[in-house]
């Protein structure tokens, strides 16, 4: 499990397994059914990508700067290409 200020430490022997981190969102933006998240901790920054719409519903609320507890599966950038 990864903890707070750690996401530096996500290397590529974390790849499609659950990670969990707590993380400040710095950029909101909606692109069709998908939210999309630029988080940020001490050591850097990280996309999320939401696509349950229960979800998405849920995190309308949520500001640039809220602090947010982030689980999810950790993904390569070529597994996100379609």
């Amino acid at each position: 499990m990864i903890s707070f200020s750690q996401i530096a430490k996500l290397s590529d022997q974390k790849l499609n397994k659950s990670v969990v981190l707590y993380v400040w969102i710095n950029r909101i933006r909606k692109l069709g059914n998908l939210l999309f998240f630029i988080g940020q901790d001490s050591s850097g920054y990280l996309q999320i990508i939401v696509k349950e719409k229960k979800l998405i519903d849920n995190l309308k609320k949520i500001n640039r700067g809220d602090l947010l507890k982030i689980k999810g599966i950790k993904a390569s950038k070529e597994s996100m290409i379609l």
